[in-house]
């Protein structure tokens, strides 16, 4: 059995779209420049740090900020849809014995509102929200302790490179999804233990892999190897397509 603790903005849900239509609709109220199409894309090959860095939101008012798009996304919540595959995915989990949490930023309700429109109510075992900017170590830890977790068989997906580094600290698998709001290059940057493309590349983690499975592979997938340091180990991008037909006799619970 394995452990996948979830965020929640632009890994389960597909807020991505909407957040430019927020981020500018509050750019008057908060004194600062609204973003295009080609900045917002840019912005999303950068850190959190880096992002802050470029000073065109003061540090003091991001508080303020995340409660207004909190506010904004409670608004539009009832519309918003599961990132596509995501629930299914989610599903198979649940129905071959995986343990599932979401660890987010985002508010109770938001959150209530969400899981109910989707009937995952009683999909995800527990669940932490209204997590600060750069507090997600330290309720992961929290988490890890209140529910008896074994780190080694714990995931934690996210979207954000921020999320990569809060799984490290506490010594989570790392899991980088290339839908939400990092490009893959940047969740890569930050040593994520692994990088998906497609939901449905959940269902393969950890990879276990046979000798036999892996002729006619047309480039070996490089596995962390006991001798590796985490500054030389490459993180294992995956996607269903990368995966078939060489993964498609692994049973689904292996």
């Amino acid at each position: 059995m394995s452990i996948y603790i979830f965020d929640f903005d632009g890994t389960l849900a597909e807020t991505l779209p909407a957040l430019l239509g927020i981020a500018n609709g509050l750019a008057a109220e908060f004194d600062f420049e609204p973003m295009d199409e080609a900045e917002f894309q840019r912005w999303r090959g950068l850190t959190t740090q880096e992002i802050l860095q470029e000073g065109r939101v003061s540090l003091w008012k991001m508080p303020r900020i995340v409660r207004r798009v909190r506010r904004e996304q409670h608004r539009i919540m009832p519309d918003m849809e599961m990132v596509p595959g995501m629930r299914a995915a989610v599903m198979a989990l649940k129905q071959r014995g995986d343990r599932l949490g979401i660890a987010t930023s985002n508010g109770e309700e938001n959150l209530r509102i969400f899981l109910g429109n989707n009937q995952l109510n009683d999909v995800f075992e527990f669940a932490q929200y209204g997590i600060s900017l750069f507090g997600k170590a330290r309720v992961l830890r929290k988490m890890v302790q209140q529910q008896g977790l074994d780190i080694s068989q714990t995931f934690y997906v996210g979207d954000e490179v921020r999320d990569i580094q809060a799984a490290k600290k506490v010594g989570l698998q790392s899991v980088g999804v290339s839908w939400g709001f990092n490009t893959a290059e940047a969740l890569r940057s930050v040593r994520a233990d692994f990088v998906l493309s497609d939901p449905t590349s959940l269902l393969y983690l950890p990879v276990k892999v046979q000798d036999d499975f892996m002729d006619g592979l047309a480039e070996p997938v490089a596995l962390e190897s006991a001798g590796q340091t985490e500054l030389d180990r490459e993180p294992l991008s995956m996607s269903l397509a990368e995966m078939f037909p060489t993964f498609s006799r692994i049973a689904l619970g292996s």
